[in-house]
């Protein structure tokens, strides 16, 4: 009977973010076919027919880098994730992992710099206690889904901006340019929707706090330090743990 090897979390560290940055470099080769196809397409379209009409279709290229930034959030989610999971079951240590893959010359520096960059610091103090690793990684997490919100919401709010004024020129009507009424709305909804989480995120934090006698100053400390990105309320939320 073969016995189960032990895992190795460097292996896997080193794997996951092997492919995730294969996979980030196809998408992005990918996303520079399809804006050429489309552009030039429109172009060529537009000569033979003698016509604007056609340099309409441009406008496809506004879905197409929305749909890969948001992949591109997906895929760089999931990788965190798989960090963080080997940091937090102590299989994986945050600054030996950043030496050794900083040192792999075939990934671009500039792409794993930005990876690195949403993670914890490697110079943590030692190792902090789980309770504190699983609630950076929440923060983490929360962080990210605010981000994805809002390149979903500015790019609902770019169609909603542009569709009424192609219709407008269209159809030789104003009655389309109600429309621009939603965007106001859209990035309402994804200012809404990122309190939601963050007053979620907090009521976590304030339970694995009481549950577990966590120590908050120190959380607080390290939650200060991480890249919280398009959250402007860093301060606010954890001023009353400092």
């Amino acid at each position: 009977m073969e016995t189960e090897k032990p895992r190795s979390g460097m292996r896997e560290a080193l794997h996951a973010t092997t492919d995730t940055i294969n996979s980030r470099i196809k998408r992005f080769k990918i996303l520079v076919i399809s804006v050429a196809i489309v552009t030039l397409g429109s172009l060529i379209w537009a000569i033979v027919w003698m016509s604007w009409f056609p340099l309409l279709v441009l406008i496809l290229n506004i879905p197409i880098c929305g749909a890969f930034f948001i992949g591109e959030t997906l895929i760089l989610n999931r990788w965190q994730s798989q960090i963080l999971e080997l940091w937090i079951s102590d299989l994986l240590n945050l600054g030996v992992y950043y030496d050794a893959i900083t040192k792999v010359r075939v990934f671009p520096q500039n792409t794993l710099r930005s990876m690195l960059a949403t993670l914890p610091e490697s110079n943590l103090e030692d190792n902090p206690p789980t309770n504190i690793k699983k609630s950076l990684a929440m923060t983490l997490q929360t962080i990210n889904y605010c981000q994805t919100d809002r390149i979903v919401f500015n790019i609902l709010a770019i169609i909603f901006g542009l569709a009424p004024l192609i219709c407008t020129l269209v159809i030789h009507s104003l009655i389309p340019l109600s429309g621009l009424l939603l965007i106001p709305v859209t990035f309402g909804a994804g200012r809404i929707i990122c309190s939601v989480r963050l007053r979620k995120w907090k009521r976590n934090i304030d339970n694995i706090n009481q549950q577990q006698k966590m120590d908050i100053t120190m959380f607080s400390e390290i939650a200060n330090k991480l890249d919280w990105g398009v959250i402007q309320k860093k301060k606010e939320v954890l001023k009353e743990w400092e």
